[in-house]
């Protein structure tokens, strides 16, 4: 996917940190939602596997009740994403307890992370990097964006 620098809303660290209190929320929702379901879920498949007979038998409408709630939190899941997304900030792949927000650093596109246990934003990674990398905030200077809207980030 390409972003235009236009319509990228960049973050520094302080800005994002603003953010904070509405992510967290959000980050805190998603992460209790996405426990249940998988919670919720196990105990459907040990059904399904432990009664052959689940889908037409006793169990068959507890069981369909429970795939309509499971489906409507994942609804809600893409709903808290959407809200965060509508932000700037975009949940890490695979940690449901961390967010990036998109930065610019020293002439380049770079991803700013917070996660739930921290009380601000320290942390970067550049782009290239693995989600896992993180390097401290320190003395960089993060700025507002580039100047150029010709910019195209990947």
């Amino acid at each position: 996917m390409t972003t235009t620098a236009a319509a990228t809303r960049w973050f520094t660290p302080e800005k994002a940190d603003k953010t904070l209190p509405l992510v967290r929320a959000i980050v805190s929702d998603i992460k209790e939602l996405r426990e249940a379901v998988r919670s919720r879920q196990s105990r459907v498949d040990e059904v399904l596997t432990s009664r052959p007979d689940s889908g037409s038998g006793p169990y068959h409408e507890e069981l369909e009740a429970m795939r309509r709630s499971l489906n409507e939190d994942r609804r809600q899941i893409r709903a808290f994403i959407s809200e965060l997304t509508a932000i700037g900030a975009e949940i890490v792949e695979g940690d449901d307890a961390a967010v990036e927000f998109p930065a610019w650093v020293e002439g380049h596109a770079v991803r700013l992370r917070w996660s739930l246990n921290q009380p601000k934003v320290a942390s970067w990674r550049e782009l290239a990097d693995p989600v896992t990398t993180c390097r401290e905030v320190d003395s960089l200077h993060f700025t507002d964006g580039p100047e150029a809207a010709d910019y195209t980030a990947r």
